[in-house]
């Protein structure tokens, strides 16, 4: 079993190695890199999914930082902008995908808050 900086090293070798495969064989060096972007934009979100879908589920957000979720929410509005501004599908359509739970869970945070002596936790 690799360690973790192991598996990065053969990640880094794979991508290397196709994009070097790609010149050689005249490939689309631009479908190479969406599909990158799409592999990547399926990762980052589909790992943001289960904890989201769990929150949505269960409107519990009592552990789930306010600030955090606004802050990243805000984030992910500003890269859904960026995309858009750059006609960059994969940042679009993971960002769009983000947002929209991401969102929804900041809703559940204000809708089903607990005030404390701090307001908003």
């Amino acid at each position: 079993m690799l360690c973790e900086c192991g598996n990065w090293v053969l990640v880094i070798t794979l991508l290397i190695l196709l994009l070097k495969f790609s010149e050689y064989h005249h490939y689309n060096l631009m479908s190479i890199i969406t599909l990158l972007g799409f592999a990547a934009a399926a990762l980052t979100t589909g790992s943001f999914l289960p904890q989201a879908i769990k929150t949505i589920r269960t409107k519990d957000t009592h552990s789930i930082s306010f600030f955090m979720y606004l802050l990243f929410s805000t984030g992910t509005l500003l890269w859904l902008l960026f995309g858009l501004f750059s006609n960059n599908i994969p940042i679009i359509v993971a960002n769009a995908i983000t947002l929209v739970f991401a969102v929804i869970i900041l809703f559940y945070k204000i809708k089903f808050r607990k005030k404390d002596s701090t307001g908003l936790k």
